[in-house]
Formats: C-alpha cells, structure tokens, sequence
C-alpha cells in the first residue's frame, strides 16, 4: 500500500483499487538453521483495530523527518478495524478472544 506506514509486500488491505487501505501489516525474518537444515522463522503483525491514524501517521512522519527520509505517510491510505465495523462494541477484547480460539484450534 504505497503511502501507508511501514509498507511491505505482505499487507493485508481492505478495498479494491485506488479505494485499497491497509489494515494489517507484517513482517518476517527468515534465518536458516545450520545443522539439519530447515528454517527459524521470526514473524510479527500489526493489525489496527482501533486507533487515531491522523496521531500515529503524524509520528511515523516526524520519525521519518528525524532520520532525513523523505518518506511521507497518508492517513487514507490506513483504516482500523472500527471503522470498517462501526458501532460494533467491545472490538477489541472481541478480536482478542477470536484469535486466540483460532490459534488454539491450529495447535
């Protein structure tokens, strides 16, 4: 999603086209064992429930200043979980008590 904050390959947006917005972002570090072959995977999400983009993308920009990068995030191009679900109540410990059942479940 080219302008949204931390933009990789492997995020999740919701929408279509120009209306895309990212909602998920992740990351993963790869490091290949030495005996035995195989792999150690490290791998992180950021998932937005419910937050204030405008705050977290003037800080990611201000970040972006303080190192000499040119990088500029827009907020439009970022939506939360709360925003696509409006009115929707106890997102988060909602979201919470799914995801891990879901994990439990893949165990």
């Amino acid at each position: 999603m080219s302008g949204s904050f931390c933009d990789g390959r492997y995020n999740l947006a919701c929408g279509e086209g120009a209306e895309a917005r990212k909602i998920v972002g992740t990351a993963q570090y790869w490091r290949p064992l030495a005996a035995g072959g195989g792999h150690v995977v490290l791998a992180h999400a950021v998932i937005l429930i419910d937050a204030d983009l405008s705050a977290a993308h003037q800080a990611a920009n201000a970040f972006e200043a303080q190192l000499g990068s040119e990088r500029v995030y827009c907020a439009d191009k970022t939506v939360t979980l709360a925003q696509l679900l409006p009115g929707e109540r106890h997102l988060l410990p909602r979201f919470s008590e799914t995801l891990a059942q879901e994990l439990d479940a893949a165990r």
